[in-house]
């Protein structure tokens, strides 16, 4: 499992975002299998007739919160979101004012036994492993009700992370960033007249490093294809030669700031993207997790592959539990 503490730091990193970087394109799954499955879940619930008390963990920007609130219309619904990420917990209580937020560790949540009715994750309480699904099951109340959406290993969404980890390896290989702020320092110093004996010659070597990394960089992204990465590898591609082609029109000090900018979030995506791929359960890592809820005292309903069939990869492990 990833360190929880650079695992922490990574998220809190994607949340708190940046218009600036194509780093941070979404890789929230908006599966229609995904919104079907809570669609379901949760208006099943909803027919018990009980407006319940529920607690959403591991709770991102709220995808899970949408739905719930969309399900039980205007009822007086008590939501309670937790999450590892300060950031995360901001955007969401300001998304939606009515829900409590709470930033705290999975693993160990400031709350009482059986303080809830529902408790939800998606794609979120395997980070922290085992113990925080026994904390989950500590905090339901008899009768309550456990749902999940977990990654399962070798399905839809581990492949792509493997596959945007194994990108931004390959961009990182070849030092584009760094070769590309390189390239603008000696542009920088010629336009500011900072070059020895003003002379282009190492503003030209510097291009022509460059032209070879373009070159590179340009196999990777055949290689993974131009989206890989949330589409990382083509804006490095294509805005680099862009601002290159008009460097005149252009602040160079804010766009090295930017390289700057997009070298710290490419340390956190990679990041993401590890941990995403550590977190996905296999299938007895699974079939373990479901026999840890019957020995405490819950029936399993629901305990299986998420996909549309058996041709295609699994998107999610489904569990939802009930305590008797």
């Amino acid at each position: 499992m990833s360190d929880p503490a650079e695992l922490a730091m990574d998220w809190n990193t994607y949340w708190r975002g940046s218009s600036g970087g194509a780093a941070y394109a979404s890789e929230g799954v908006d599966h229609p299998l995904v919104r079907e499955f809570w669609r379901r879940v949760l208006t099943e619930n909803r027919q018990t007739g009980a407006k319940p008390r529920l607690l959403d963990v591991a709770s991102g920007n709220g995808a899970v919160v949408e739905i719930v609130q969309q399900v039980y219309g205007e009822d007086d619904i008590d939501i309670t979101c937790l999450d590892s990420s300060d950031w995360a917990i901001k955007s969401l209580v300001e998304r939606f004012p009515s829900v409590e937020g709470v930033v705290s560790d999975a693993r160990n949540m400031p709350f009482p036994d059986q303080s809830f009715d529902v408790a939800t994750s998606q794609f979120g309480v395997e980070y922290a492993g085992v113990g925080a699904v026994d904390e989950m099951a500590r905090l339901i109340a008899p009768g309550g009700t456990l749902i999940f959406l977990m990654h399962i290993r070798d399905g839809m969404i581990d492949r792509e992370c493997v596959a945007n980890f194994n990108a931004i390896k390959e961009l990182n290989k070849i030092e584009f960033v760094r070769n590309a702020k390189h390239m603008f320092l000696e542009a920088r110093k010629c336009v500011r007249g900072e070059s020895p004996d003003n002379s282009r010659k190492d503003y030209d070597e510097a291009v022509q490093v460059m032209l070879t990394v373009f070159d590179q960089l340009k196999s990777t992204m055949m290689t993974f294809g131009e989206n890989a990465a949330g589409g990382t590898l083509s804006t490095l591609y294509y805005e680099v030669d862009r601002i290159h082609n008009r460097i005149m029109h252009h602040d160079l000090d804010e766009v090295l700031a930017w390289l700057d900018t997009m070298a710290a979030e490419l340390v956190a995506y990679s990041g993401r993207m590890r941990s995403m791929s550590d977190s996905a359960i296999s299938e007895s890592g699974f079939d373990d997790i479901v026999r840890r809820l019957r020995e405490s005292n819950f029936n399993v309903s629901t305990s299986e592959r998420l996909q549309n069939n058996e041709s295609t990869p699994p998107v999610a492990w489904m569990l939802v539990a009930t305590r008797k």
